[in-house]
């Protein structure tokens, strides 16, 4: 599922996606899961959805590998305000709190990476 040229117990992972996407029949792999990032690899068959859901504290960002789709998001559960339709190679961004859902409306698996992350201004590089 992943590459790893440095020692078994080594953290730093290098994964090919479309390798781990093929391996396992769940929707939802997590691939990395640290105190302030969580990284999962999300396949979605044709017609299947990701119910709308909400993150209080994280932005999330979606980096879609393969398919297209459909992205609904709003402030509250019940108002969408944004509804967009995206490819492969699309990166979708989702401020913490928004709500979203994403939907497979096509006739082939939509696969993406969702990188959920708490970050603050602290935290960026002093030379930016």
């Amino acid at each position: 599922m992943y590459y790893n040229s440095f020692k078994k117990d080594n953290p730093y992972i290098i994964y090919n996606l479309r390798a781990a996407s093929l391996l396992t029949n769940s929707p939802y792999q997590i691939l990395w899961s640290a105190e302030n990032m969580l990284v999962t690899l999300q396949t979605l068959k044709p017609g299947e959805s990701v119910p709308m859901i909400m993150h209080p504290d994280m932005d999330e960002l979606l980096s879609v590998t393969q398919g297209q789709g459909r992205i609904l998001m709003g402030d509250k559960k019940d108002e969408v305000k944004y509804d967009s339709f995206f490819v492969a190679d699309s990166v979708i961004f989702i401020p913490a709190g928004m709500w979203h859902m994403v939907i497979n409306q096509y006739v082939y698996p939509l696969i993406y990476v969702a990188i959920e992350t708490k970050c603050n201004n602290k935290s960026l590089p002093q030379n930016i």
